[in-house]
């Protein structure tokens, strides 16, 4: 039985640590501990999704004020984030995302709020034209000016040493994690899609763990009506 929990970082238990990096180790590289576990408690938030038995999906978020483009916003920051292969059609991080993205727009109500997402996989670039409207990169051009430019205040802040503005990439020069070869892969299939051709054009590096950022706007206005479906979602447990 699959059952989905949003949680405090705080909250977590050292065995429930255990289980997330176990979980992350299974399907990247390069992954040291350390690392991994204090990039954990700098996080707010965690979504767990369990089988009844075993950990197979999970994601972190951070929370913070900015000020970027002259004016102040909220970024809803997504850390790291797997799930088992088993499970990719399922899509079972965003019922509980959805969730907890409809109470922080609920609590935040009147302020300007922006996912704030850096990705070296396609798969999870994939949820942003899936659920939104418009966000950055993109292959549109009816996106607002001043997303990039807050795009580029966020990552600039929070990776001063490896960000480039003008590729939108953060690498990481080997000192972080990639994806084993299962994961690399992208099948011929999918290739064929616009929007993983994309993905894959703009950031090449993807195989040895540079990630690509990405904002795009939490409104109502601004989400698909797939995504207004999730902002519905009940069926979870809550660990304030």
């Amino acid at each position: 039985m699959i059952a989905m929990r949003i949680q405090r970082q705080s909250r977590l238990s050292p065995e429930e640590e255990e289980q997330l990096f176990l979980l992350h180790a299974r399907f990247f590289r390069n992954l040291d501990r350390d690392v991994f576990h204090g990039d954990l408690r700098e996080k707010d938030w965690v979504i767990t999704v369990s089988d009844g038995q075993d950990l197979v999906a999970f994601t972190t978020i951070r929370l913070y004020p900015e000020t970027a483009d002259g004016r102040s916003v909220f970024i809803l920051f997504s850390g790291d984030t797997i799930v088992h292969p088993e499970y990719w059609s399922r899509n079972l991080l965003v019922p509980p995302f959805g969730a907890f993205v409809a109470r922080l727009m609920e609590e935040r109500s009147g302020e300007e709020i922006y996912w704030f997402l850096i990705t070296k996989g396609h798969r999870t670039f994939m949820i942003l034209p899936v659920f939104f409207k418009q966000f950055v990169p993109t292959l549109e051009n009816d996106v607002p000016q001043g997303w990039k430019r807050i795009l580029d205040t966020v990552a600039g802040l929070r990776y001063p040493d490896c960000y480039d503005p003008y590729t939108g990439i953060v690498s990481h020069c080997g000192q972080r994690d990639f994806l084993t070869p299962e994961l690399i892969e992208v099948p011929e299939s999918r290739r064929e899609g616009r929007w993983v051709r994309f993905f894959l054009e703009k950031n090449p590096g993807y195989v040895r763990g540079d990630e690509l950022c990405c904002l795009t706007q939490i409104s109502r206005e601004n989400i698909r009506p797939l995504g207004l479906r999730m902002l519905e979602f009940k069926d979870c447990l809550w660990r304030d």
